[in-house]
């Protein structure tokens, strides 16, 4: 029986051993053997209120939503395709059905760079809808969902959860899709690999198989890349390969017999033929495979069974018999069903750690350097769990001083695991279980995958070894099996236990998978964790000591579901328990006549030694040298003489007896079908070789060893010597007709081969009859397709309108279509004459040197001919080719194109009017292609660029003129055309020419489109704005120094003239005022006259100073705004701060400068001047239109380049720019084109911003 390691389950340990659990690698755990069962229920049911009612109808298998199946009410397909994957996918959706009740979740690896438009593709071959999956996106049946790119898809309940990939972009985006599937889904998830490289997917199947599911993968043959099919097929665990077109009609017949092909939950629900089928089918299974799955439980088995019924297509487990009978490669597959080689490196991490931290130092105790640290991993599937531990080992190994030697001894029963195991190699998907460090240091990477290092290979011993059948391995210190009892029932699962109690050493350790029950382990191991993955071996009280069978239990089952259990009398009680005593305390084998061992009793292991490497019964092999000579004669004379033979022989051991006594006798009992011996062996003392030694008579007259004696010694131990090569050549002998025996078995199979080839000879011929009555049968429905044909070619020569003449290979008349007397005068008659014999209407003389050229060169020729009245014919020549592609004429058609002709006449000379208009004119035309393209260059563009006409067609003309910084904006002009959203554009760009400085275009862009509204050429004009930009930049710098110079006289004259006579005026006024005061001091009298019109001089000179005062702060104002004083004095970041102080005692707005006030850029004073305009005009245009409560001006440094932002909490507008640009405006971008900046507006968010950038240099 087959045995091996499967995926781990995601249940909690109060779960895990429930038979029908959710998990299929769970569904057979011994829920009675754990203690954990229901009362009442049998061992090896389900408890009693889980079992159906009498008639409750059976369980689908896998499409109704039961717990096993994740709950879930239809089956989810992931579909994972990487190179060449987008045909097959195509394929495959080609073939399916409109409604299938599944959903389809489709990874395929895409460029992070690209968007994908594998939805649309996929759209169009089915009418399922295709959809981009979404982060919580439901599924639903009938539907198909597409991975974004640059996302990994993952699946949790039934929905589709989305995260960014990562950012090392590891190949596993297939894996996490089909192992979250698994999870979710159990054995409604179905998983299929098309067409990629590398090895993604592979990981993602092995999951959901270990859980129930069904993998398809698309056959390598049909794959436009292999790799990803081949490792999913390397696996062992596929189902399904076909072409990717048949995979879609498989996966919709296995939908269907899903949903009526059904089995029990267990046997005893199987009608009695069907029990009797059931134990034919493991007779059959053990006969092809030799291994015994009687003991399997048999709600896995039934279960694994349904699954092939469904994948064979049949409904009843005879109709199932048949094909394991008659496909020979089913054996195989029912084989590996029931496997399931699945694991992965470092199942279960915490399991490991509590391994890692409790276990594995205590194996390093008391171990000298020249011992061994002794591991057997059993079911080791394809290795990853053995290398695992052996990583675990080597690493403890490596802090110690002077370790002992490591030895893992990994096993299964699967060839093909093995064989992966042994080669070492493996995806680089394990890079998402094992650490990078281990990776660095215990793997090498090789051709995209992982190899594990020598060092750790050469600690790790691969074998094919039964653990049900084959003795085990002995002195070990830890056993790994994990996930592997589950599948036992209690019987074989309490021998296995005692088995490994065996090998293991006094203070051994178990370690399990969290799903095992450890009911039958408790009187041979104790709990050492929580988890209860952790067994530790108890020591054996003396009743316990029971021997250990190197075989399981025979399987007792038997066609009847209810068999009677027989009665026990008190005296085979007694004899039971005497022959149990006997066996306790003697030391006694049993072999068969190839010396292999069929039994024993606990006390022979003590003479028995084990060796590394692979396990075997013979006895021979297993007792110490000096035993096997003496050993072998007496099995002869057992087996051949019917002799008995006692003999004592020295026994090298380092403690206890140095002799044994062995007696070899032949076992003659009519309860045993074949011919076995009993060996036995008795410790014999020393003392008592001694006894026998004094009792035996003195017959030597000396107790000096003479020369003779010596003699004969030695020639006896020569001729010992040489009978040892004489049996080992006997043994090789042996083995050499053992050999030869295989050679004649492999002839016989050759002359069967030889006899199946004739019988298929004999099909073939008859195959061949049954072809050639379907050749036949064509035959006469090609020749009414031909009368067909024929009928139709006649009309078809009789309606066109395409002259037509057909010549044969002497350029004779064959048939000729009615336009051709256009052409030639040419009567019915004339058919089978040549065409020599007739002058055609057309001005071309050289017609018959064509036609013979055609047929010697078999080319086809063309030309235009003018025929008679002003009409042309577009004449060809081409060979008349048959079916078997010779060549038996020239066939001559005529084609008028006088229309043609007459409208290329006049659109060539309109194009050369256009060409010349273009050439002539003063602006800059270039005209380009729909993908952007130079198609025309006038000569304006040739002066100015300095590129030639013949250089700049075919070139882009934003890679050939347009600057960087203007390419995205004249592509979004171009876009903007061609999509319709504007009919004309308007830029203002940087052409680069050939050689000297940019020059500043003004350009317009237009599109010209065709009748269906499709854009076939866009026309670029333009105007060299550079000399008038310069122009403008000159007239405005001398504005700004006139302006200066304007500024400086008021301030210094005009302004400090009116200061002055201000003062003199309040001087004035003082005097006066003081002299009226003296006056009216020194005479009292009555001169009321003077003291008034002192008075009203004095109010008349104080209104001349505040009206001269006035005067002269308005010229100071005005001399301000024309220079600002700050600019004058510091930069403009002092400016800005001034202009802010200004405007809020000018305006009462609050309007505050936020920035360094210290900032000396722009050094330009033109680049400083222009950038105050524009911030003042802002402000201004804020304050008048915009009603804000507060203003804020802001320079800053923004990467390259300095930025100037004015914001305000007024009202904006809506949309990207205002509707309507006023003059304000309309001078703020002028000023920043001048200087070369750039000027953004925006509104929103309850604020405007005006910034305006400038390029540092």
């Amino acid at each position: 029986m087959s045995l091996d390691s499967p995926e781990d389950p995601p249940l909690d340990a109060s779960e895990d051993s429930s038979e029908g659990s959710s998990d299929d690698s769970l569904e057979d755990s011994p829920r009675d053997v754990s203690g954990r069962s229901s009362e009442g229920a049998p061992a090896g049911d389900a408890p009693a209120e889980d079992a159906p009612a009498e008639d409750a109808p059976a369980r689908l298998f896998a499409f109704q939503p039961a717990p096993e199946d994740g709950g879930q009410e239809f089956p989810v397909v992931g579909i994972g395709a990487s190179a060449g994957g987008v045909g097959a996918l195509r394929r495959f959706f080609r073939n399916l059905p409109d409604e299938v009740g599944m959903a389809f979740v489709v990874v395929l690896h895409l460029s992070p760079d690209h968007e994908s438009n594998l939805t649309e593709i996929l759209q169009h071959e089915t009418d399922l809808p295709v959809q981009v999956a979404t982060d919580e996106c439901p599924l639903e049946a009938d539907h198909i969902y597409v991975i974004p790119p640059q996302h990994e898809i993952q699946v949790e309940a039934s929905m589709l959860r989305l995260s960014d990939r990562s950012s090392d972009h590891r190949p596993d985006t297939i894996d996490a899709l089909l192992g979250s599937l698994a999870a979710a889904y159990k054995r409604q998830a179905i998983g299929i690999i098309l067409s990629g490289t590398g090895a993604d997917g592979t990981l993602g199947l092995r999951s959901i198989k270990s859980h129930g599911g069904i993998a398809m993968v698309q056959q390598p043959g049909d794959a436009e890349h292999e790799d990803m099919p081949r490792s999913a097929l390397d696996t062992g665990v596929i189902d399904l390969v076909a072409p990717a077109d048949e995979l879609a009609e498989r996966l919709v017949a296995y939908h269907e017999n899903a949903r009526t092909i059904q089995l029990p939950e267990s046997e005893e629900e199987l009608p009695a033929d069907e029990q009797t089928t059931l134990q034919k089918i493991f007779t059959e299974l053990q006969g092809r495979t030799g291994h015994d799955f009687s003991h399997y439980k048999r709600s896995t088995v039934l279960r694994r069974l349904e699954r092939r019924l469904q994948v064979t297509d049949v409904e009843t487990l005879s109709a199932y018999l048949q094909v394991l009978n008659d496909q020979p490669g089913e054996a195989r597959a029912l084989y590996k069903e029931l496997l399931i080689s699945v694991t992965r490196f470092f199942r279960t991490p915490e399991a490991f750690e509590t391994l890692e931290d409790s276990v594995i130092p205590s194996l390093f105790e008391d171990k000298a350097p020249d011992e061994e640290v002794r591991v057997w991993v059993s079911g080791c599937a394809t290795g990853e769990e053995a290398y695992s531990l052996a990583i675990l080992l080597h690493e403890y190994a490596r802090a110690l001083e002077a370790p002992p030697s490591i030895q893992v001894f990994a096993t299964d029963v699967d060839t093909e695991g093995l064989a992966t195991a042994r080669a070492g190699v493996y995806p680089p998907t394990i890079a998402a279980d094992v650490s990078e460090a281990r990776l660095d240091r215990f793997f090498r990477r090789e051709n995209d995958q992982y190899r594990v290092t020598p060092s750790l290979r050469n600690s790790v011993v691969f074998a094919e070894h039964d653990l049900t059948q084959d003795p085990p391995f002995s002195n070990l210190d830890l056993v790994c099996c994990r996930n592997l009892l589950i599948y036992l029932d209690q019987t074989l699962q309490e021998y296995v236990f005692r088995l490994f109690h065996y090998a293991l050493n006094e203070n051994g350790f178990l370690f399990l998978g969290p799903s095992e029950a450890i009911g039958p382990a408790q009187s041979f191991f104790a709990v050492v964790d929580e988890t209860r993955s952790i067994l530790k071996v108890k020591s054996p009280a003396s009743d316990e000591d029971r021997p250990v069978p190197l075989f399981p239990p025979s399987n007792t089952s038997s066609p009847d579901p209810t068999p009677q259990t027989p009665t026990r009398t008190p005296s085979d009680d007694m004899e039971t328990v005497h022959q149990r005593l006997l066996m306790d305390q003697m030391a006694s084998l049993l072999v068969n006549e190839n010396r292999e061992i069929v039994h024993l009793t606990g006390e022979a292991g003590q003479f028995l030694r084990h060796k590394p490497g692979t396990p075997t019964h013979n006895l021979l092999e297993k007792v110490p040298p000096t035993l096997r000579l003496e050993l072998r004669g007496a099995l002869y004379q057992a087996f051949q003489k019917d002799q008995t033979t006692e003999r004592t022989l020295p026994f090298p051991a380092p403690e206890g007896p140095e002799h044994v006594r062995v007696r070899v006798q032949p076992v003659d009992s009519p309860n045993v079908d074949r011919r076995l011996a009993q060996v036995c062996f008795e410790n014999v003392e020393r003392v008592d070789l001694d006894g026998m030694e004094g009792d035996a008579p003195d017959t030597s007259p000396s107790t000096e060893v003479t020369e003779r004696e010596r003699d004969l010694e030695d020639e006896l131990q020569d001729i010992k010597e040489q009978l040892q090569i004489t049996s080992e050549e006997y043994e090789t002998v042996t083995e050499e007709m053992e050999t030869a025996n295989e050679e004649l078995m492999s002839m016989n199979e050759e002359l069967q081969a030889k006899n199946e080839e004739l019988q298929t000879s004999k099909e073939q011929l008859q195959s061949v009859n049954e072809e050639l009555t379907t050749t036949n049968q064509q035959l006469s429905a090609k020749v009414e397709a031909l009368d067909q044909a024929n009928n139709d070619l006649q009309n078809l020569m009789e309606t066109t309108e395409v002259a037509t003449l057909f010549l044969g290979r002497d350029l004779e008349i064959r048939r000729y279509t009615p336009p051709v007397t256009e052409v030639f005068s040419l009567r019915e008659s004339d058919i089978g004459r040549p065409i020599t014999d007739f002058t055609p209407k057309i001005r071309y003389d050289a017609l018959v040197e064509d036609a013979e050229r055609v047929l010697a060169e078999q080319t086809a020729i063309e030309h235009e001919v003018e025929g008679p009245g002003r009409t042309w014919y577009l004449m060809r020549l081409r060979p008349y080719r048959t079916m078997v592609d010779e060549v038996e004429g020239v066939v001559v058609t005529f084609v008028d194109i006088t229309a043609q002709k007459h409208a290329a006449r006049t659109l060539r000379a309109e194009r050369d009017l256009v060409s010349a208009l273009i050439d002539t004119a003063g602006a800059l035309i270039v005209v380009l292609g729909e993908d952007g393209a130079i198609v025309r260059f006038n000569t304006a563009c040739e002066r100015l660029t300095g590129y030639d006409a013949a250089e700049a067609e075919g070139t882009d003309l934003r890679d050939l003129l347009v600057a960087p910084d203007d390419r995205d904006a004249v592509t979004a002009r171009l876009d903007a055309l061609a999509d319709g959203t504007i009919d004309r554009a308007d830029l203002e760009m940087r052409w680069t020419p050939a050689e000297g400085d940019p020059r500043l275009i003004k350009g317009s862009f237009t599109a010209l489109r065709d009748e269906s509204g499709d854009v076939k050429h866009f026309i670029v004009t333009g105007t060299d704005m550079t000399r008038h930009r310069e122009l403008e930049r000159e007239v405005i710098e001398v504005s700004n120094r006139e302006r200066q110079r304007i500024g400086e006289a008021l301030h210094d004259v005009v302004s400090s003239g009116l200061t002055n006579a201000a003062m003199r005026a309040e001087t004035l006024a003082y005097d006066l005022r003081e002299k009226s005061d003296l006056k009216e001091k020194s005479e009292e009298g009555p001169e009321e006259d003077l003291e008034q019109e002192a008075t009203v001089e004095a109010e008349d000179l104080q209104k001349i100073f505040s009206k001269v005062k006035e005067a002269g702060d308005q010229i100071r104002s005005l001399s301000h705004a024309l220079i600002p004083r700050a600019l004058r004095q510091d930069h403009l970041a002092a400016a800005l701060a001034d202009l802010a102080d200004e405007e809020e005692d000018f305006s009462d707005v609050e309007c505050v400068f936020v920035g360094d006030e210290t900032e000396t850029r722009p050094e330009d004073e033109t680049d400083a001047m222009n950038l105050y305009r524009i911030a003042h005009e802002a402000v201004a245009n804020a304050r008048e239109h915009a009603d804000p409560s507060r203003i804020q001006l802001g320079l800053r440094e923004e990467g390259s380049g300095l930025v100037l932002s004015i914001r305000d909490d007024g009202r904006g507008w809506d949309g990207e720019t205002p509707d309507d640009e006023g003059l304000g405006l309309h001078l703020m971008r002028y000023r920043a084109n001048l200087i070369g900046a750039t000027l953004t507006l925006s509104s929103g968010d309850g604020q405007t911003v005006v910034e305006c950038r400038l390029p540092l240099p």
